[in-house]
């Protein structure tokens, strides 16, 4: 596992189910699956690029700002990127969606 507290981390991991690769930043995880990937990380986001593989992220925990965005943040569900995909995740409301989209 890897803690990310600034710049970002550039990588390539191969899969191996019983210890995986763990990247935490701004109260997310990205998961690596067997992948060629980077995670730069910014104050209040992190954002990942997936080259080749794939990887997942998730929340760690669940943040309240306001009655419709503790709902959804206690709905947020893992995302899986592939090849060429990114993302940015957001802290400040747990939540993400694929193909470079903020929240």
């Amino acid at each position: 596992m890897i803690e990310l507290e600034h710049d970002e981390v550039y990588s390539r991991v191969q899969r191996n189910p019983h210890r995986p690769f763990v990247v935490h930043a701004c109260a997310g995880a990205t998961t690596v699956l067997g992948a060629t990937f980077e995670v730069p990380r910014f104050p209040k986001h992190f954002q990942v690029r997936v080259r080749e593989g794939a990887v997942e992220v998730a929340s760690l925990k669940r943040v309240t700002i306001c009655d419709d965005v503790s709902q959804a943040a206690a709905q947020w569900v893992p995302v899986r990127l592939a090849r060429d995909e990114e993302m940015t995740y957001d802290a400040r409301v747990a939540a993400a969606w694929p193909g470079s989209r903020d929240i």
